[in-house]
C-alpha cells in the first residue's frame, strides 16, 4: 500500500545479448485513484533514464556485424500506468521516450559509425477478454 504522492525507485538491466545492454532507472509516483471504463484504478506516473552499454567482447553472435562502441541515452523518458488493485494487473500504460546516441560496428572488416535519434510513444492496455474471440 502507498499513499498519494509517495515515490519509489526501481533499477533494472535488460540484456540484449550481442546487441548490448540497457540499464533503466525509474522513479515512480502514486498519484491517486482514477477511473478507467467506469472501473476504479490506481494512477501511477514515472520518469526514467536509459543508458546503453555495448556488448562485452566475449558475447557470441550469429549477427553479420559486431558492435564495438556505443553511447545511447534517453533525452526524455516518462509514462503513466493505471493499475487495477482488485485484479492485481495493469489496465493500461503509456510510455513516451526520446533517445539519441552513436554506435560503431564492425562489418566485413570495416568499421562503420551510425548516429540515431528516436522518439516513440507506446500505448498498451490489458483486456478482460480476447477481442478475437467475439
Amino acid at each position: 500500500a502507498v499513499s498519494t504522492g509517495e515515490m519509489w525507485n526501481r533499477t533494472f538491466n535488460q540484456s540484449m545479448g550481442p546487441i548490448g545492454n540497457m540499464a533503466v532507472t525509474a522513479i515512480y509516483e502514486y498519484v491517486g485513484k482514477a477511473t478507467i471504463d467506469e472501473k476504479p484504478v490506481e494512477h501511477i506516473t514515472y520518469v526514467a533514464a536509459l543508458k546503453y552499454s555495448p556488448p562485452k567482447a566475449e558475447v557470441d553472435s550469429n549477427l553479420p556485424f559486431t558492435i564495438t562502441k556505443g553511447n545511447f541515452k534517453s533525452d526524455a523518458f516518462s509514462g503513466t500506468i493505471h493499475f487495477d488493485s482488485e485484479s492485481g494487473r495493469i489496465v493500461n500504460s503509456v510510455m513516451n521516450m526520446k533517445f539519441s546516441g552513436d554506435m560503431t560496428f564492425l562489418m566485413e572488416g570495416e568499421s562503420r559509425e551510425v548516429s540515431l535519434k528516436s522518439e516513440m510513444t507506446i500505448e498498451s492496455r490489458v483486456l478482460d477478454k480476447n477481442p478475437l474471440d467475439e
